[in-house]
Order: structure tokens, then sequence, then C-alpha cells
């Protein structure tokens, strides 16, 4: 997914509406979208990461290349980072990933 699909995805959650995965979920928050769209659209977190909505009204970030990071911003807007490292390789940074976390603080 590149930045500019990931952004254009964010704002496309904006219209799901309740039950939207046919399985209960609530409408993505415009406070997730807001934190992701911060995370999304800063060229320093290289390279952009996956844009998925969440049933719970947040958003899911998350990069594959070659580790598997995932950023899950919760619908009041705060922030869960997990990295998986299986490897010498980071998938982002370390200026990334504390822009990531100093994008919510």
């Amino acid at each position: 997914m590149t930045r500019e699909e990931g952004l254009k995805a964010l704002d496309g959650f904006l219209l799901l509406e309740e039950n939207w995965d046919s399985y209960g979920a609530v409408p993505i928050s415009k406070k997730a979208i807001g934190v992701a769209r911060s995370i999304v659209s800063n060229k320093e977190t290289e390279p952009a990461p996956w844009v998925v909505p969440s049933c719970n009204g947040g958003v899911s970030l998350e990069w594959f290349v070659p580790e598997f990071t995932w950023v899950c911003v919760e619908p009041d807007g705060s922030v869960e980072v997990f990295v998986s490292r299986r490897g010498d390789g980071d998938i982002l940074t370390d200026k990334s990933l504390h822009f990531v976390i100093s994008a919510v603080v």
C-alpha cells in the first residue's frame, strides 16, 4: 500500500457505519483516524504501512518487511506498538518509531 492509498483508505473509514463488518463493528473514531493520519503522512515512517480498520473503532497500521510491526490506534487516540523481530533488519528506524510514539503523546 502506498502512502497515498493509506491516506485515501483513512478517509474512507469515516464512511463506515455501525456493523460495517456484519459482526457488530462500531464506526471508526475521528480521533483514531487523525492520529493514524499523522503517522501515515509522515515520510520518516518508511515504508508506508498497510492501513486497516479495527472492529472496536480504532485503526491498525501494519508493516511486514522484513519483520512485523503493528501499531494499534485505539478509538480514544491512544497507541499500542508491537514489533516482532525475526532477523537482523528493522522495519522502522529508531527515528521513525520515535515519531510514531511522539505523534500521540
